[in-house]
């Protein structure tokens, strides 16, 4: 369907948005940032960072729909296949078969689905609100600061010590501490 018709503009804004996501959310912790910056330095410069998401917001519904039809081929192909263990294999052809007839058959254009309006305009100049500190009752200093216009939430937690205040008795305890945070354990979820 991408190749005879591209994407509609309400998936085109869906994955614009989730792309746009992923790469703030990525710079929003010092490991993200250096990958991100790592990534970029890797293909030509960082520099090229900035204009990322000014490219990502010029791709066209025509452009997707050309790069489809250049590399969505069967010569392009690569097939994995995870199954339990005991599931009888498929063989190669077999499925290359199937492929080939889902390929040929005809698509109907996708319905025209209307782009939801704008919940709110953004004033660039007040976007960016000021940081409003309270204490806790238990005596954590809780920081808030609004971004207006920006339809997320971020919270961070930090905590006195790290790396630097490891000794042999519990070197590793930061690195473990912050990966469980984001996995969970088998009580406790991420």
């Amino acid at each position: 369907r991408m190749k005879e018709y591209g994407p509609t503009a309400f998936e085109l804004e869906l994955a614009r948005n989730r792309m746009e996501a992923g790469f703030v959310l990525d710079l929003e912790d010092v490991l993200g940032q250096a990958q991100t910056l790592a990534f970029y330095e890797s293909r030509g410069s960082y520099l090229d960072m900035r204009s990322h998401l000014d490219r990502l917001r010029e791709t066209t519904a025509f452009r997707v729909q050309d790069v489809a039809r250049r590399y969505l081929s069967p010569e392009n192909l690569t097939m994995y296949r995870y199954r339990p263990e005991g599931t009888p294999a498929t063989d190669r052809i077999s499925v290359e078969r199937e492929l080939a007839a889902k390929q040929d058959a005809a698509y109907e254009a996708p319905a025209k689905t209307e782009l939801p309006p704008d919940v709110r305009p953004v004033d660039k100049a007040t976007a960016v609100a000021a940081l409003h500190s309270t204490v806790l009752s238990n005596g954590i200093a809780l920081l808030i600061r609004e971004a207006a216009g920006t339809p997320s939430i971020s919270i961070s937690v930090y905590f006195r010590g790290g790396r630097l205040h490891e000794v042999a008795t519990n070197a590793g305890l930061t690195q473990l501490m912050a990966r469980t945070m984001r996995r969970g354990t088998s009580k406790r979820s991420g």
